[in-house]
């Protein structure tokens, strides 16, 4: 049998990781804080959440990342962020951190399409490009 998680529930836990993300705490009203960082990398994403990036270099940075109040198990960006890119490469997953940007919060796939996790305006990333991050969402699902 599935597991099935009331929506109130849902929208509690993507709620509780934005607070870790934006470094704020208290009752989740408007916008949540913005010092989320993200950072942009090419490879194969580990297969384990959080594990070293191995030989891969940082593509992109991308802070001050703020989140809305989640909703029905969602919770989205509050506005486009943008970055410069140190590196040249693909984009192909990211990992979203705390204001210190080292510790592990979320992982997932990055690139252009709307299916990915983290949606950028450009997968081919060269170096002092400016990168746009128009899209991020955390999704605890129903079922």
């Amino acid at each position: 049998m599935a597991l099935r998680l009331q929506d109130d529930v849902r929208t509690k836990i993507v709620n509780e990781v934005t607070i870790l993300l934006s470094g704020t705490a208290g009752t989740p009203t408007g916008t949540r804080g913005t010092v989320g960082y993200l950072r942009i990398f090419g490879g194969t994403q580990p297969g384990t959440g959080g594990a070293t990036s191995g030989t891969q270099g940082t593509l992109c940075e991308i802070v001050k990342i703020g989140w809305l109040v989640g909703t029905t198990g969602t919770a989205v960006i509050a506005a486009s962020r943008t970055g410069t890119a140190g590196s040249t490469g693909t984009a192909a997953w990211a990992r979203l951190s705390a204001e210190n940007g080292t510790s592990y919060i979320v992982d997932g796939g990055c690139g252009t399409a709307s299916t990915q996790q983290f949606v950028i305006d450009v997968a081919g990333i060269t170096v002092d490009s400016i990168i746009t991050l128009s899209a991020a969402s955390i999704i605890m699902p129903a079922t």
